[in-house]
């Protein structure tokens, strides 16, 4: 059996078994891989004259509004409202309201809520609660 992470003895670098073989030839340089080139690492200078000011920001909301509305969503009815259920959990449990109070409540017990109860709890909280409308927790 093959080691998920060995390190390469020439470069010093992990190397990740991740894939069975590669692909092609064409995704080498690709992924985890180390970028050395210093154009690929900065931004390139803005365009003489070119401006940003309030002025222009307000021309780029007011563009922008004009193309955000209702219609960029699609209605969850008819052949969508499967995408509604977890087909992964079991039906919902009726619970009793809490009534009691704690210090912090993070929404959503997804990777991003997961890594933020971590955080907190590594900064020293202890009365954390959780809030998650999926029958688990650690998102899709």
């Amino acid at each position: 059996m093959t080691q998920a992470i060995r390190i390469d003895e020439e470069t010093g670098l992990k190397v990740f078994n991740t894939r069975a073989a590669k692909a092609s030839e064409k995704i080498a340089g690709k992924g985890y891989s180390i970028i050395s080139d210093d154009a690929l690492k900065t931004l390139p200078e803005p365009p003489a004259g070119a401006v940003f000011n309030a002025q222009e920001q307000a021309k780029y909301r007011a563009y922008k509004e004009e193309r955000r509305g209702a219609a960029d969503y699609m209605s969850m009815e008819g052949e969508f409202s499967r995408y509604l259920e977890d087909v992964y959990s079991g039906p919902r449990i009726e619970r009793e309201a809490l009534t009691d109070e704690c210090e912090i409540l993070i929404i959503g017990a997804g990777f991003a809520g997961l890594l933020l109860w971590h955080k907190l709890k590594s900064a020293g909280f202890t009365d954390i609660r959780f809030c998650e409308k999926g029958g688990d927790v650690g998102g899709t």
